[in-house]
């Protein structure tokens, strides 16, 4: 980056608030539309709870992404899609982005206690038991894991710094993560070829992830690789853009948490009774009248965008005409969960509603885009932002929030460069 007027420092200290604005703004209208088992829990969370709303949203489409599995398969627009999704919650230290997770996810654990219960109690052998989650696991545990649940599995990362570390470091079990990743977001086979251990195939992948990562760890997401490869791209991020200061000794109300749960089992009945069928493989679900019109002209106006936009959002736009078709799955299955009709065509206002929310998403994408940008200013030169900030009469503590640096710090280099300013002499 490279800052050469009071502009390019105006630029980029608006950014990031103008498009936080319009997140906050997109966010806000999503949550009108969600059916009312969902806006209920999203709302009920952020007041007893105080978890940030948008983090709540990214939790329940992780848990509906999780449970659908290959089960449901859209095909438009000549791709057959599934809806398995990476999800990213960005924030600082105290967010509280675990407790939305544990809450929308509590139903599918609750699943997976009960498979465990009913096997072998061996810790090995827990591996290989039905279930929908698993979390923090290394790369082998994970493909061990989705090898003997071949519908879906879905993985939770406390912090995902240490998986992307390790792809940064082009270590051995780094490169295979980014492959994993890869290859599942588009639903690939996976081949493990071990010397030591079982070797095994899986034909078709379906893996979703959802992670935590702090702010400060951001440039390393687009380093070492990471950007290049496409696995940023495939991630959904959620930054930080509601806060509740207000403690509560009220919980989430007993009905606003069945309600949601319910919605989750009758998915989950759907899934297991066509996982048992020897009839019918998956459920292709189908568009009514002229939904499949709006996708395509959506589709077309990303295309378009993507022509004109930056290098790092090009790419993430490439993928965002990839991860609508599978949100239109998940919204479709949210808004007919709680009455199990999910044979129901896939209505104008679906496609719409998973516009909105795709659209959410790579604002966010733009918000960290943002943040990775400032974070290079810290790097630039000092000297040339401070002699253009005295120039154009820019105050000290805009300067110190651009770079980051402390105010005492950059007070003591106004100074310096002052007294460095030869006074203009009179001819």
């Amino acid at each position: 980056m490279k800052i050469n007027n009071i502009n390019d420092i105006n630029n980029i200290l608006s950014q990031n608030q103008d498009l936080k604005e319009l997140a906050t703004n997109q966010l806000n209208s999503i949550l009108n539309k969600l059916p009312t088992e969902i806006h209920d829990l999203i709302e009920n969370a952020f007041k007893h709870k105080r978890v940030p709303k948008e983090y709540q949203l990214g939790a329940i489409l992780f848990s509906f992404s999780s449970t659908a599995g290959l089960v449901f398969r859209l095909e438009a627009l000549g791709y057959k899609n599934y809806g398995n999704l990476y999800f990213a919650l960005v924030g600082s230290r105290g967010d509280v982005k675990s407790e939305g997770l544990k809450i929308a996810t509590k139903i599918l654990n609750e699943h997976d206690s009960e498979s465990y219960k009913n096997s072998n109690s061996d810790e090995f052998e827990n591996i290989k038991n039905k279930k929908f989650l698993i979390q923090d696991a290394t790369i082998q545990a994970l493909q061990f894991a989705h090898y003997h649940n071949q519908t879906s599995i879905g993985l939770i990362i406390d912090e995902l710094y240490s998986i992307i570390t390790k792809m940064s470091s082009n270590s051995a079990d780094g490169i295979i993560y980014r492959s994993f990743f890869l290859e599942a977001f588009t639903n690939g086979s996976i081949e493990v070829t071990r010397r030591t251990s079982e070797c095994f195939r899986i034909n078709k992948s379906y893996v979703t992830l959802i992670g935590t990562i702090q702010e400060q760890f951001i440039p390393i997401l687009f380093g070492n690789g990471n950007l290049e490869s496409g696995f940023i791209d495939r991630l959904l991020f959620t930054v930080k853009l509601t806060s509740n200061p207000k403690i509560t000794t009220e919980s989430i109300p007993d009905k606003v948490i069945s309600a949601y749960e319910n919605s989750i089992e009758n998915l989950i009945k759907c899934r297991k009774s066509i996982e048992e069928s020897q009839e019918v493989e998956q459920l292709d679900l189908k568009f009514e009248n002229d939904a499949n019109t709006i996708l395509l002209e959506y589709v077309q106006s990303l295309v378009y965008e993507q022509e004109k936009a930056p290098e790092n959002i090009k790419e993430y736009l490439s993928k965002s005409q990839i991860s609508i078709h599978k949100l239109i799955i998940i919204v479709h299955l949210m808004k007919n969960a709680a009455s199990s009709t999910f044979q129901n065509s896939i209505t104008k206002e679906t496609v719409s509603l998973a516009i909105e929310i795709n659209n959410f998403y790579l604002t966010n994408f733009k918000i960290v885009n943002a943040m990775n940008n400032k974070k290079d200013s810290s790097r630039l030169d000092i000297t040339q932002i401070i002699r253009l900030a005295i120039k154009n009469r820019v105050p000290q503590n805009i300067i110190a929030k651009l770079t980051e640096l402390s105010t005492p710090t950059i007070s003591r280099r106004f100074r310096e460069e002052l007294n460095n300013v030869k006074p203009e002499t009179k001819s």
